[in-house]
């Protein structure tokens, strides 16, 4: 009877651990997700406008997830994309923000505006957080 009692808990410990790490892995993508959301904005009001050169523009962006922010550093130093970027997202994820990034600065102001707005399109239907 005892060892019954105490898989159910156990089973209940492991059910709730198992649902507080989803949660928290959601509301990382989320506040990634939104971040980068709320970066597409900041870059095409500054590609529109002023034309900041892309690492000065990515370091004076007010960053709130952490996980964004070390994953736009990491890719303004060398400007490539390596594994250890992206690393809680899924697969589709990674390659939906892999295109984004390697989108950046490389082609025309207009075709760069274009792609920033179906990338901004696109991560507020995956992600609806407006």
């Amino acid at each position: 009877m005892i060892i019954k009692v105490i898989l159910v808990l156990l089973s209940g410990v492991l059910g709730i651990t198992i649902g507080i790490i989803l949660k928290n892995n959601q509301e990382k993508k989320v506040l990634y997700f939104s971040d980068l959301y709320a970066f597409c904005d900041y870059f095409k009001h500054d590609l529109s406008f002023k034309q900041t050169k892309l690492k000065l523009l990515i370091q004076s962006f007010d960053y709130k997830s952490e996980n964004f922010k070390d994953d736009i550093f990491n890719f303004s130093e060398s400007f490539k994309l390596d594994n250890n970027l992206f690393s809680f997202l899924s697969k589709n994820e990674k390659d939906e923000v892999s295109k984004f990034f390697n989108s950046l600065g490389k082609v025309d102001i207009q075709t760069q505006l274009s792609l920033i707005e179906e990338n901004k399109y696109n991560f507020e239907k995956k992600y609806n957080f407006f």
